[in-house]
């Protein structure tokens, strides 16, 4: 009964006291506060990697629009002018080879009508975040925020009068990154 009440305390000192007593509860005791712990600390970082995430898109486009003005009209095939590991395509999916299928952003072009879907599932922990409409200069023609609530990961936009040229469309993956699909029009 005495290692049961010391037990009730569940602070450091009392377990370590009440370890090797012949109380195996202890010991678990211990390795549960241990897990929980780490538990805490693995939340942290999620959280730290999703706010990670939401920065990275925002400075993506800034980092795209720049590099586009800096060095011309790039184009984005297998041979990606853009760092490893920043924006994936359809022909350069890098780390993510597989998953093109859900995250590269499909376009239909109808007139001044563009119409950008990304074919992936919208679930609480895995969706589209973000598509976006841009010129390889910079500018930014239109953009469409999701919630994970939202049924799909579908947006429109109208380019302006007479606009000729290449665009690009974009998809943000919560888990999978920025994708990147280029059209002229």
């Amino acid at each position: 009964m005495g290692d049961f009440v010391k037990l009730l305390n569940w602070d450091r000192y009392t377990l370590a006291s009440a370890k090797g007593s012949g109380c195996g509860l202890a010991d678990n005791m211990e390795d549960i506060i241990v897990k929980k712990k780490a538990d805490a600390t693995a939340d942290d970082e999620r959280r730290t990697t999703v706010k990670g995430r939401r920065e990275f898109l925002k400075g993506s486009l800034v980092l795209a629009g720049a590099a586009a003005v800096a060095g011309g009209a790039l184009r984005v095939q297998a041979a990606s002018p853009f760092p490893a590991g920043l924006i994936y395509t359809k022909e350069a999916p890098g780390r993510w080879a597989g998953k093109e299928g859900a995250h590269a952003p499909k376009v239909t072009v109808e007139g001044r009508k563009i119409k950008v879907v990304t074919s992936h599932p919208m679930t609480e922990k895995h969706f589209i975040v973000k598509h976006t409409l841009v010129t390889p200069e910079g500018k930014v023609i239109g953009e469409k925020t999701f919630a994970n609530t939202d049924p799909a990961a579908e947006s429109s936009y109208e380019l302006p009068a007479g606009f000729k040229g290449a665009l690009w469309a974009t998809s943000f993956c919560n888990l999978h990154d920025l994708w990147l699909a280029e059209f002229t029009v």
